[in-house]
């Protein structure tokens, strides 16, 4: 069973979307967050083309960009301004639905209920385009594709817990919550939701008067978000962390490993769409997986990614707050040495000078 599961786990990472992603992570020129999460979902299927995922999905679109492209085009008919908020509506009101009576709710998008929610096909654009469900990020980069095919580029704004996205142009005030039905906010709108997400929402006295603290400090970090969009590289790494704490959480070692490798590859590539702490847990991860998997070959890789996970923590922050005497030690050098203890097979034994 283990020979089997380590033949999957070297089928995904020689995979041609695997090759793909790294090389377009590692490319000079601009890449596209919407063909990154292309690559993402086509590892899932890494045994068919490439080229031919891409074109189901590009027509998908083109589908979609199309229809929405028409509801512009008879809203001008009937008098309204075919501007960028135009646009928006007509993009939301194609994938989530205006709400008329003749709406079929059947063809419409929708975001995943709570039930659902940790479902790793809500992740995979492809899988989202055919279900018609998807999470945030997922439901997201859909309609950023749109938007953007019909002349508004779009970028997403690093939201905790619910991703939103917004126009790239920042004199263009709204923001847009595709998991929330494609809803337009205007800015307070959106700030009360990021503050309400943040767990924020409090408010306080002022002169005789209650103020809404929790919508103050929404403005302040919608503010920050829109003048610090996210990058693609930035999307490709919330979208595989997801997938990571979902593949965890069920158990599958294989896409566990898969999901950490690419998360990796990420970081080395673009530093700022992770972090150090973020690497080194990836690093103990892997080294997890490889013990689980008994993959001989690359057991001494996994005793050098302990290794990497213990000496980056006793050089970095953590380890001047220990000495401070403000902390134990960061997660991925607890989960590390926990690794180590629990080892009674000997796997990581290259790492303890054997």
């Amino acid at each position: 069973m283990l020979a089997v599961s380590i033949l999957s786990a070297e089928l995904r990472s020689a995979s041609e979307a695997r090759q793909k992603l790294t090389t377009a992570l590692a490319a000079p020129e601009p890449v596209r967050a919407f063909d990154l999460a292309v690559l993402v979902a086509a590892e899932e299927r890494h045994e068919e083309d490439v080229g031919e995922i891409r074109e189901s999905i590009d027509q998908s679109i083109a589908e979609l960009a199309e229809r929405s492209s028409t509801r512009v085009r008879l809203a001008e008919l009937v008098g309204s301004a075919a501007d960028e908020h135009a646009v928006a509506a007509a993009v939301g009101a194609t994938l989530f639905g205006s709400g008329a009576p003749d709406d079929d709710g059947s063809a419409f998008f929708a975001g995943s209920s709570e039930a659902d929610y940790y479902d790793p096909a809500n992740s995979f654009v492809d899988a989202v385009l055919q279900r018609r469900v998807g999470i945030p990020i997922s439901l997201g980069l859909v309609y950023c594709e749109c938007c953007e095919r019909l002349g508004l580029p779009m970028v997403g704004l690093n939201a905790p817990a619910h991703l939103l996205v917004a126009p790239a142009d920042r004199s263009l005030g709204f923001v847009v919550d595709a998991f929330g039905g494609g809803s337009i906010l205007d800015a307070d709108g959106a700030a009360e939701l990021v503050a309400r997400n943040a767990g924020m929402t409090f408010d306080y006295a002022l002169g005789g008067r209650t103020v809404d603290g929790g919508l103050q400090r929404g403005r302040i970090l919608l503010r920050s978000l829109r003048q610090r969009p996210m990058t693609p590289a930035m999307w490709c790494s919330r979208m595989l962390r997801n997938l990571l704490a979902v593949h965890a959480a069920a158990g599958d070692v294989v896409r566990t490993l898969g999901a950490t490798e690419r998360l990796r590859i990420v970081g080395e590539a673009h530093p700022s769409a992770t972090s150090p702490r973020e690497q080194r847990e990836c690093a103990v991860q892997l080294a997890a997986c490889l013990r689980t998997l008994r993959w001989e070959a690359r057991r001494e890789e996994a005793a050098a990614l302990l290794a990497e996970a213990l000496q980056g923590a006793a050089g970095g922050e953590w380890a001047a707050r220990a000495a401070a005497g403000g902390g134990e030690g960061d997660r991925a050098s607890l989960l590390a040495a926990r690794l180590l203890e629990d080892d009674q097979e000997g796997f990581f034994a290259m790492g303890k000078g054997a």
